[in-house]
């Protein structure tokens, strides 16, 4: 288990060589003049608990509905110890959202998007159906060359959008079939 300590002024006049506030996340070799023994102070597990020295827990959290402080504070574990924890809280509606979406990919290899459709119950035929009764010809031709021969598929590309909007898949659908295929 990891050990933390809070840096207070007593802290710091006795440890001039360490950061003057905060906390201290490792057991330095040096501390309050102890550091003429073989491995240094981290070895002295006697003193840490007398210096102040606490467990650091480590809380579980849901990185997508939920932030991790990026400092310590004090935390009471299930044996009523005092530890240290980074305090956990609930993200808001658009922290949310700017997670998710910080999840879709920009590009998919082209494989990996084809087999994310199937599996997102696509046809492959029904895109080729619907690439195929695109009226204007140049538009056609240009799509279809896309489909076969690109070796990425970009979210952004304004074709992909209108044939998935053709075959009836909305932005969040496309969005799951990017972060799919991105995880094949």
């Amino acid at each position: 288990m990891s050990k933390a300590l809070k840096i207070t002024p007593e802290i710091a006049e006795k440890n001039p060589h360490l950061q003057q506030s905060g906390f201290l996340t490792s057991l330095p070799n040096k501390f309050c003049g102890v550091e003429k023994i073989d491995g240094g102070y981290a070895n002295r597990t006697d003193l840490h608990d007398a210096d102040g020295w606490r467990n650091v827990v480590h809380l579980p959290y849901d990185v997508a509905t939920q932030n991790k402080a990026n400092t310590l504070s004090d935390y009471i574990n299930e044996n009523e110890e005092l530890c240290y924890a980074y305090a956990i809280s609930d993200k808001t509606p658009e922290e949310i959202t700017n997670y998710q979406k910080s999840l879709i990919p920009s590009s998919v290899k082209k494989l990996h998007f084809r087999l994310a459709c199937i599996q997102s119950g696509v046809s492959l035929a029904s895109i080729e159906a619907v690439i195929a009764s695109i009226p204007d010809e140049a538009l056609r031709e240009t799509t279809l060359t896309k489909w076969h021969y690109a070796e990425f598929y970009e979210r952004e590309d304004a074709q992909l959008n209108a044939l998935a909007t053709a075959l009836g898949i909305t932005e969040t659908e496309l969005d799951n079939i990017f972060i799919l295929a991105n995880e094949i």
